[in-house]
């Protein structure tokens, strides 16, 4: 019996002191010296200047948004000039222009457009077979450093049918 205490005893001894409440060593050094519990260190810059993560993005204002043709032919070819202002700070890049069919042909400015200046996109829209007698709406993606990434303009038609 004596000997059933004695080793309960220390049975409950060494439980105690392995689930005792404090960090181990290795813990210790990692949450005070600055490191996380995942051991990679975690430093503070210092002196690093704010950079805006938008200085580079400008702004665009086109004269309109969409545009029209009115009734064309089947077999034609329409070509509108969408107008736009660079009304931000920095030079207007504009990277790509699609157009959401093969029927339209954006052609973007290839050079950038200063702060204060005007620029123009021409879209080209030609009749497919199978569009004579429906309106058409298609549009043309944008992308430039604008806020965004990008913007649409729009044109519609009526495409008359063939004679």
């Amino acid at each position: 019996m004596k000997k059933i205490f004695v080793l309960g005893g220390m049975a409950a001894a060494l439980l105690i002191s392995a689930c005792g409440g404090e960090e181990s060593k290795e813990e210790k050094s990692n949450t005070t010296s600055g490191e996380s519990t995942g051991g990679k260190k975690l430093v503070a810059k210092e002196n690093v200047p704010y950079e805006d993560p938008n200085k580079n993005l400008t702004n665009i204002r086109f004269d309109e948004v969409v545009h029209d043709f009115g009734t064309v032919p089947a077999v034609s070819e329409n070509k509108h000039i969408f107008k736009f202002t660079n009304t931000g700070n920095v030079p207007l890049v504009v990277k790509d222009a699609k157009a959401s069919c093969g029927c339209t042909i954006p052609k973007k400015p290839e050079k950038p457009i200063p702060p204060g200046e005007e620029g123009e996109l021409e879209v080209i829209f030609k009749p497919k077979p199978g569009q004579e007698g429906t309106t058409v709406n298609k549009t043309v993606t944008v992308t430039a450093n604008i806020p965004g990434g990008s913007t649409i303009v729009k044109i519609t038609a009526d495409v008359a049918k063939a004679m």
